[in-house]
């Protein structure tokens, strides 16, 4: 029996469909007067498996052979002394907030595919799709920064967006993706056919959705203890500057594409970081 999709954590606070690029503001909330970081870690481990392994072992996940895919999944993460640089959590909490609120469904596990234990997944940090009652597919080619400074993350990832959206880049990640994609899967078939090299990029152009995720120390979170007016006054000072920010540093693209700013405020970056990191090193400990 397949494990069920994790049930919701994150809270929405913010989400703005008029502007563009569009704005959703996750938050993990206070509890006690804090803010909750260590359920955001473990909630974050439970999407673990799917995350980071391959569709048919998350799959088939059983509950004989649930810890030990968990712990595997950890693995897959944590397998140098550089993870917590790296940013995996953020492409994790990217992945959770593209099932939760948009529906998606993830194409390939891009750390499935590491290399090695110090190599780092070239190209868009996620690619999930989502795909209507007729069977139509969005693409959903997400970046992730696990940053302290929101600027510094955005003046970073406006460049990686204006070079991974240009023609070669796009038909080498694609190239990358479609081996990759799992036999058992439901939609392998179709999304083989749409991303193969006969169809042109002019078509797929309009289909292409980028979730931006940025996790950025928030001086709001900082500042209080429970959601309330001041805290959300506050918080959204802190997103309308950073999106002001995007839109000045706004990339260069070739081609119109649906840019989706995702702000995820926390209390501190490198304490979250520090959680994560034991939590994962105590599930690697089931292998050995």
């Amino acid at each position: 029996m397949s494990l069920a999709i994790p049930p919701p954590f994150l809270e929405f606070i913010i989400e703005s469909t008029d502007s563009e690029p569009t704005v959703l503001v996750p938050c993990a909330g206070f509890e006690s007067g804090e803010w909750r970081r260590n359920s955001l870690v473990a909630h974050a481990i439970e999407w673990l498996p799917e995350f980071a392994l391959s569709y048919s072992e998350w799959s088939n996940i059983s509950h004989e052979s649930a810890v030990n895919a968990l712990a595997r999944a950890a693995q897959k993460i944590h397998q140098s002394d550089k993870s917590a640089s790296r940013g995996e959590l953020g492409e994790l909490l990217l992945h959770i907030v593209l099932r939760q609120h948009w529906g998606t469904v993830p194409a390939i596990s891009k750390i499935h595919f590491k290399d090695g234990p110090n190599e780092t997944v070239k190209g868009f940090d996620s690619f999930h799709v989502s795909v209507d009652s007729e069977g139509s597919f969005d693409l959903w080619m997400g970046e992730s920064k696990l940053y302290t400074d929101g600027k510094s993350a955005i003046r970073n990832v406006a460049t990686e967006i204006s070079d991974h959206m240009e023609f070669g880049y796009l038909k080498n990640e694609f190239s990358f993706i479609l081996p990759k994609l799992d036999n058992q899967w439901e939609h392998t078939e179709a999304l083989s056919s749409l991303l193969g090299k006969n169809t042109s990029l002019d078509l797929i152009f309009p289909l292409i959705h980028i979730p931006v995720f940025i996790t950025f120390d928030s001086s709001a979170v900082a500042a209080n203890s429970k959601h309330g007016e001041q805290y959300f006054e506050e918080l959204n000072s802190e997103i309308l500057e950073l999106q002001q920010y995007f839109n000045s540093k706004s990339p260069s693209l070739s081609a119109e594409v649906s840019i989706h700013l995702i702000f995820l405020p926390v209390k501190n970056k490198k304490e979250l970081v520090q959680r994560w990191d034991t939590s994962l090193s105590v599930l690697q400990e089931v292998l050995k």
